[in-house]
């Protein structure tokens, strides 16, 4: 656990762990003063996991959308391509003219 200590406001101390707790073991922080701040409960938890999730979820549709509209922009570009080499052909006799 870490402690932030404002310059001047005393020492920090590691709190001191219940017996039978494990490493990384989450417990409650004094903060002087009779405050204490707790392990995140059930509650920040999901908001975490639904916040990251809806994150994920809108890159994903992000790359997605990205790569359709380059592969429809591309597409686009040669059947553009194509279209201007079968009017070359065609106008001549569209328009009964000789070019």
């Amino acid at each position: 656990m870490r402690a932030l200590v404002r310059p001047g406001a005393g020492t920090a101390r590691r709190p001191a762990c219940e017996p039978g707790c494990t490493a990384g073991a989450g417990g409650a922080i004094r903060c002087g003063a009779g405050r204490t701040w707790s392990k995140p409960g059930q509650r920040s938890s999901w908001q975490r996991t639904l916040t990251l999730g809806g994150c994920a979820a809108g890159g994903a549709a992000l790359v997605v959308l990205t790569g359709h509209w380059a592969v429809r922009r591309v597409v686009l570009r040669r059947r553009m391509a194509e279209w201007d080499r079968a009017w070359a052909r065609i106008e001549p006799q569209w328009t009964r003219r000789e070019v």
